[in-house]
């Protein structure tokens, strides 16, 4: 009874790791509620001092655009003071006096009175007093930023801005009959100048888009400027932009002062995961210990059936890489019979004695296979020899037109009158040649037949011998290209070992093999190969292998 009571009494380890882990991630929970609501409540802070800045901004843009309308006003005011003062009258009437010092000392007051209105108002950039249709009498500006009077009529070019230059005239009214009047030309730009220091501001023709962007670190308002008494009419848009940390630098220190402490709530949330993952791994730990055995003996089995399934997939290989290279001399071979039986049946003995040195080459090529499958038990090394290129590409395409299935596909053989050769088996090198040019006829012949032949070239650069095999056929697709040269991939339903052997047989020969789709449809495939010089074509190269 007392030990039943014991028991009782003494808690389950399990259940108290897990009450341990549930505390811990609750406290996380609550540490990780805490700084979000911290964080958003800064969030929603910065978003409406932002809105308070641009609110702001606004109005004082509003502010600035109406300051502009009236120093428009104030120019106008002062242009028609200044053409209805006495010293541009008192030039209007005595410019044709008889007194040459009257006209000297009435030119002078004028000048005097156009420089100074010009200094007090940079943004009037020519000034012109003059008759409508005859040469101006007087003409000021400020070409370099001084005001000065210009000789002639020479004029004053604005610089191209956001607006257009403005324009205005007023008459002067003197003791004459003509009709004098006064222009005047105001660089729009100018009129900014008197905006606060810093502020990017600009003059704008058309309404601006007034959509807020919350990643441009810029706060951005407009206010529209108007005076018709202008040529043209003012309808312009003033456009203001200032960064906005300026104007959140209230919640920047808040934010600065709330980073120390969230630093130290996220401190803690490091060692709370860690005690819990100390007593979740207390116990994982026991549950492990529990299944170990028997994943264990799953392991064991796992891995008896894994072995016994390599055993199968490296034999299935090994038969269905032979079966594919003894296929093709095997072929070639039934066609070669095919055509001696003919010969014989005709009494044609001249034509029968070719046939047999091409049987006898096939059953050289399938002992080949033979000893190569056998090398793979046996490490030995099989010598090379030198051999000449040209010769065993034009014995696999006389190997490949004996093929009866063939008789629609022409090939053509491009090659130079040199002799080049390599170091390689001929075997081995006959059946690279022969399974791509038996690629490229079954490509034609699936493809419906083509009125091109296929192509192959044979060309050496310097120390490389480059070998071209091109048909018209169906070519490669993107996903054909990437596993081209994969064993047991195939496009057509085939073993897909075919050009798996010819990719071994190039890399075992120190080549390189590429396929591509070729220019106007079909199919590319390139080998090249080292070149040897021919002087080593009776000497054999122990280093080699088949």
């Amino acid at each position: 009874m007392s030990a039943s009571l014991e028991q009782e009494s003494t808690p389950d380890p399990v259940r108290t790791q897990r009450s341990v882990v549930a505390l811990t991630l609750l406290l996380v929970a609550v540490l990780l509620a805490v700084n979000a609501l911290a964080v958003a409540g800064l969030v929603s802070a910065r978003r409406s001092l932002v809105a308070s800045a641009r609110a702001d901004l606004e109005l004082q843009t509003l502010v600035q655009a109406r300051t502009i309308e009236s120093d428009l006003v104030s120019l106008r005011a002062d242009l028609l003071l200044l053409s209805r003062s006495r010293a541009l009258e008192q030039y209007a009437a005595d410019r044709e006096a008889s007194d040459p010092m009257v006209r000297r000392w009435s030119r002078l007051n004028a000048e005097g009175a156009v420089l100074l209105f010009l200094s007090a108002n940079p943004s009037v950039v020519r000034l012109h007093l003059g008759t409508a249709g005859q040469d101006p009498l007087l003409i000021a500006g400020s070409p370099q930023g001084d005001p000065q009077i210009l000789a002639g009529p020479s004029l004053i070019a604005v610089e191209p801005g956001n607006t257009a230059p403005l324009r205005g005239a007023w008459p002067v009214r003197g003791r004459t009959s003509e009709e004098i009047s006064l222009e005047a030309v105001i660089d729009p730009d100018a009129l900014l100048g008197a905006m606060r220091p810093g502020a990017r501001a600009r003059l704008s023709r058309a309404s601006p888009a007034e959509s807020y962007d919350p990643t441009n670190p810029l706060l951005r308002a407009t206010a529209r400027v108007q005076d018709s008494h202008w040529d043209p009419p003012v309808d312009w848009w003033l456009v203001r932009e200032e960064p906005e940390g300026g104007w959140i630098e209230p919640v920047s220190t808040l934010s600065r002062r709330y980073r120390s402490t969230l630093l130290t709530n996220l401190a803690l949330i490091p060692l709370s995961l860690g005690l819990a993952l100390l007593a979740y791994r207390q116990v994982r730990r026991a549950t492990r210990l529990e299944a170990l055995n028997e994943q264990q003996a799953q392991v064991r089995e796992l891995e008896r059936r894994l072995m016994h399934s390599e055993r199968l997939a490296s034999v299935g290989r090994l038969a269905a890489g032979m079966a594919h290279e003894i296929n093709n001399p095997l072929e070639g071979m039934a066609n070669f019979l095919r055509v001696l039986e003919d010969d014989l049946a005709q009494g044609d003995l001249q034509s029968a004695s070719r046939w047999p040195p091409k049987l006898r080459q096939g059953l050289d090529r399938s002992a080949s296979v033979l000893r190569r499958v056998l090398t793979f038990s046996d490490p030995a090394r099989t010598p090379r020899e030198w051999v000449d290129v040209a010769k065993v590409v034009a014995e696999a395409i006389d190997f490949v037109a004996s093929n009866p299935e063939f008789d629609s596909v022409e090939i053509r053989c491009d090659r130079p009158a040199k002799t080049f050769g390599c170091l390689a088996n001929p075997t081995t090198l006959g059946q690279l040649f022969l399974n791509l040019l038996l690629n490229a006829c079954e490509a034609v012949v699936e493809s419906g037949g083509s009125r091109e032949p296929i192509e192959v070239t044979l060309r050496h650069d310097g120390e490389r011998i480059r070998i071209g095999v091109a048909d018209r056929g169906p070519g490669f697709d993107d996903a054909a290209l990437e596993h081209l040269f994969e064993p047991f991939y195939s496009g057509r339903g085939s073993s897909g070992l075919g050009l798996a052997v010819c990719y071994g047989i190039v890399r075992d020969l120190g080549g390189e093999i590429t396929a591509s789709q070729r220019t106007g449809g079909g199919a590319l495939v390139v080998v090249e190969l080292p070149r040897a010089p021919s002087e080593s074509s009776t000497a054999a190269d122990p280093s080699g292998t088949s």
